[in-house]
């Protein structure tokens, strides 16, 4: 049987992996912020369908980058879990983009 100090140890991160976190130069699904903790970061994640890789890009200001009317402000934001942020998708495929292809609009 797995001890409780067994199993935090082994989910505890590598102190390669905190520096890769804390690096703004690095690819990485989330890059530390002092803020907010942390704002999502531009990345190639192997987690889409059949393992598939999905491409996910963020704005400098650290929201998902939109294809449909990129150059157009957002009328509508989304904030929430993985489901909102868009997650094993790539940019393009978000239900956000979606919405703003039915309804003509970001």
């Amino acid at each position: 049987m797995t001890t409780f100090e067994q199993h935090v140890r082994a989910r505890t991160p590598t102190r390669e992996e905190i520096d890769h976190f804390l690096d703004p130069e690095k690819l990485s699904w989330g890059q530390f912020d002092p803020e907010v903790g942390y704002i999502l970061g531009n990345y190639l994640p192997q987690d889409g369908i059949d393992n598939s890789v999905t491409i996910n890009t963020v704005q400098k200001n650290g929201t998902r980058s939109a294809a449909l009317y990129a150059d157009r402000a957002r009328r509508i934001n989304t904030y929430g879990n993985s489901f909102t942020q868009g997650a094993q998708v790539s940019d393009e495929e978000t239900w956000q983009e979606y919405l703003a292809a039915h309804l003509g609009e970001p």
